[in-house]
This record gives structure tokens, C-alpha cells and sequence, in this order.
């Protein structure tokens, strides 16, 4: 769905972070379950709206069930 429509979705899971300031070590917060990370290192901030106002139509398109 996202990528047809020019936007690349990775999950959290590869970025989270098993160690937590006092939490304690492996401690997994399934950020990949729920979360995603944006990469906008090289983008100008043009197609970093645009690819945010893509990013919401496409979640909301998901969970009113379209493609």
C-alpha cells in the first residue's frame, strides 16, 4: 500500500534499543508491534511534509480498511 504510493515503511523492531537506563538488560518494549521509524537525513524539508501527508492518508486509508 505505502510503497505504490511512493513511501517506504520499516518497522521499529530495528531500531530498538534491549538495554533501557535502569530498566535493566533485554529488556523489549515491541516498538516493531507498533511503532516505525522516519528517515529524513537527506530530505529537504518539501518532500518531508509531503512524505508525512502521504504517510497519514496511507495510515488512514489502513484502518478504514482501503487499498
Amino acid at each position: 500500500m505505502a510503497v505504490e504510493r511512493g513511501v517506504k515503511v520499516g518497522g521499529g523492531d530495528g531500531f530498538e534499543v534491549p538495554i533501557v537506563k535502569g530498566v535493566g538488560e533485554g529488556n523489549f518494549m515491541g516498538w516493531g508491534d507498533r511503532c516505525l521509524r522516519l528517515s529524513v537525513s537527506y530530505l529537504g524539508e518539501e518532500k518531508i511534509e509531503e512524505g508525512i501527508k502521504l504517510l497519514g492518508e496511507i495510515m488512514k486509508d489502513f484502518k478504514e480498511g482501503r487499498k
